[in-house]
């Protein structure tokens, strides 16, 4: 279902494209980045020239968030004349394949609205999975112990080191505490609590790491307690 609202998503898009009658657009409908890591800073161009024998003019440009960014520094185009757009796309806090549309709006009524797609499939350097748990527990069963397990994958070039795996007082441990995961690798963690010593409904779990833009990663622990 999913794939067949997308396709028409792009459908509406280019749809649209190919009703501009008086610009030619040089660039290609889907600006695909391909796979890059997160927090990269992806720019690009878009490119199109007046067909036309009147002066087109840009009356503004739209992108579907604050982390796409595009600049318009000439606004008018004369006929036989190309006319460049640049963007930006930062690709911080986002992981997977992502969508995003620049919308370019003409002042002339019989030239269209434009939309571009920019796409990327973004992986983080550092991947938790799952990237959080929760837990239903019944107080009545004060004796038990609860264990799982999250796995901490490593796709830097260099060797990620693992201080410490710790939460507030102890409440849940972990094992191994530590541990270095070369690149490429992974390393599961199995954690673990007595059901007698839980008193609150939210734990984070904190990895202390030597990962210089993120030292301290958190593992959100979110525990339903019945009485």
């Amino acid at each position: 279902m999913k794939k067949v609202i997308g396709s028409f998503y792009l459908y509406l898009i280019f749809s649209n494209i190919s009703m501009a009658q008086h610009v030619q657009f040089l660039t290609s409908q889907i600006i695909d980045f391909g796979t890059v890591k997160e927090d990269t800073v992806l720019q690009g161009n878009i490119l199109f020239v007046n067909s036309s024998d009147e002066p087109v003019t840009i009356k503004n440009v739209r992108t579907s968030c604050g982390c796409t960014v595009a600049q318009v520094t000439k606004r008018k185009c004369a006929p036989g004349d190309t006319l460049n757009v640049p963007f930006s796309f930062n690709t911080k806090g986002y992981e997977g394949l992502v969508r995003k549309t620049i919308t370019i709006l003409f002042q002339e009524d019989d030239t269209n609205d434009t939309s571009f797609v920019i796409q990327a499939n973004i992986f983080q350097e550092i991947e938790i999975l799952p990237n959080h748990f929760q837990f239903a527990i019944n107080q009545s069963n004060s004796d038990s112990i609860i264990s799982d397990i999250f796995t901490i994958k490593n796709y830097m070039k260099n060797p990620l080191q693992i201080h410490k795996i710790h939460a507030a007082n102890n409440i849940i441990t972990a094992t191994p505490i530590s541990a270095v995961i070369q690149p490429g690798e992974a390393k599961q963690i199995k954690i673990q609590f007595n059901v007698s010593q839980i008193q609150q409904k939210y734990i984070t779990l904190t990895i202390d790491t030597d990962y210089n833009r993120n030292p301290q990663i958190f593992l959100p622990i979110l525990i339903d307690i019945k009485d």
